[in-house]
């Protein structure tokens, strides 16, 4: 199984880099990284699966799944053979608030 970070997604992750290390934490952001590409890596190979999301499951929107590290959560879709990465947000963010500014469609 592939994956594919949505644009949104890249932004999200370059957005928490920048954060990061100019807050002075390089080593915590390399830690963050490595854990998020493992999760995109344990998915993938069905070793985790993620749970639905609450405030889109109230919605009857029930095609996304989240799944979270130590510090973020990831939103993404398993379609066919292939894993959708659209949000990958701090855990600290107001996460109602992000999903009302992003909309989740497919642009591939």
């Amino acid at each position: 199984m592939a994956f594919l970070l949505f644009p949104d997604a890249e932004e999200d992750i370059n957005a928490r880099r920048r954060y990061m290390v100019k807050k002075g934490k390089l080593p915590l952001w390399l830690d963050a990284r490595r854990e998020i590409f493992a999760r995109f890596e344990a998915i993938q190979s069905g070793q985790l699966n993620g749970f639905q999301i609450p405030e889109l499951a109230s919605l009857g929107i029930d095609t996304y799944q989240q799944t979270l590290t130590s510090l973020h959560r990831i939103v993404y879709e398993k379609e066919h053979h292939r894993l959708l990465v659209y949000i990958v947000a701090g855990q600290r963010q107001e996460f109602k608030s992000l999903l009302q500014r992003r909309k989740l469609h497919r642009t591939v």
